[in-house]
């Protein structure tokens, strides 16, 4: 699942999303979740859901995290995701913490 609830900002085109679609760090057949909340990261999440069509994995883009954590048939399991998600070291560069590290109850 990719967490973009909290995206205020896109700098991403639609050539950089194209390039994206390319790339699949997960195996055939995965399952992705997107979950965004403003229309411009909605907007992005749902042209590589389309480009991605043809491909063997399944992308689907959600407005809320319960419901793609829902539809990944991981809801149950939410706290303990939350809790480790938050445990991860910043990410290089930005001195942030990894995606989802602020909590969400």
């Amino acid at each position: 699942m990719c967490d973009f609830i909290d995206v205020t900002d896109v700098k991403v085109t639609a050539s950089g999303v194209r390039e994206m679609t390319g790339l699949n760090p997960f195996g055939a057949g995965a399952r992705r979740a997107l979950a965004v909340s403003s229309d411009v990261a909605y907007g992005m999440a749902r042209m590589y859901q389309i480009m991605r069509s043809d491909a063997q994995d399944e992308v689907e883009v959600f407005r809320d995290i319960d419901s793609a954590l829902e539809w990944l048939g991981v809801a149950d399991a939410k706290a303990e995701l939350l809790r480790t998600l938050s445990e991860l070291p910043p990410l290089p560069g930005t001195g942030s913490p990894g995606d989802g590290a602020r909590r969400r109850e």
